[in-house]
């Protein structure tokens, strides 16, 4: 299997998607767009800016737990990712979104 972003569409007609690695685990979720187009151009944004490192926001949850926000260069948020158990965890996550988020690999599963 290779990375893929997922493009969905919820119940409520938003889209969203992941970008799952290679293995098929979920590594980021975005955030709800209103139209399909605005979430292809989200996929295009992490396509654009998963390789800088200053686009990862890294943070601690009140209960322990590791995650980061993938931004623009312009500060717009791009993803979440899952939740980690240590900041080492995260960090991975990180390399694996920067080398997973560069792929053209795209599964609609939202139709219109």
């Amino acid at each position: 299997m290779t990375a893929m972003f997922d493009l969905k569409r919820a119940r409520n007609g938003q889209y969203s998607f992941t970008l799952k690695a290679e293995n098929g685990d979920v590594i980021l979720n975005s955030q709800m767009y209103l139209a399909k187009k605005s979430a292809e151009a989200g996929i295009a944004m992490v396509q654009r800016n998963c390789q800088e490192d200053a686009c990862y926001q890294r943070a601690q949850a009140a209960d322990g737990s590791f995650f980061f926000i993938l931004n623009t260069v312009s500060k717009q948020i791009l993803g979440k990712s899952v939740v980690h158990p240590n900041a080492e965890s995260r960090d991975k996550g990180i390399e694996r979104v920067k080398a997973s988020g560069i792929t053209t690999n795209i599964r609609d599963m939202a139709p219109g």
